[in-house]
Parts: C-alpha cells; structure tokens; sequence
C-alpha cells in the first residue's frame, strides 16, 4: 500500500501498489514520508542580532522624537 494525496480535497489515502500508476496519472499526488528535519543551533551573531532588534526605547527617547 502507497500513501497518496488527493488533488481535489487533499485528504491522505491509501492505494494498492498495482494501482499506484493510475492514481499518479490521474494528478495525485504520492506522499513521502521523511523525518522532520532537526533545527540547527542559533550561532552566537544570530542571538545578538535578535538581542539587539527587540530593544525597546526608553521613555526619554520616545518623548525627544514629539
């Protein structure tokens, strides 16, 4: 059994190998199942780019630009 796609709804179903053909010919879509990719470490400049872009300014800052 094959995982597919249906192109219309987009619901998962099944297919019987000897079918498999058929249903790609027909537009849908077969469903490969990979394993999720493992997130990558934030470097330290990425973490100080962040850091920076969240300050807020302070009260004084705001009342200087009125």
């Amino acid at each position: 059994m094959r995982k597919f796609r249906n192109k219309l709804t987009g619901s998962i179903m099944w297919v019987a190998d000897d079918r498999a053909e058929e249903y790609r010919q027909l537009g849908h879509k077969e469903v490969v199942d990979t394993p999720p990719e493992k997130p990558t470490k934030r470097t330290d400049v990425q973490k100080s780019e962040r850091r920076n872009s969240s300050r807020r300014t302070s009260n004084r800052d705001e009342r200087e630009r009125w």
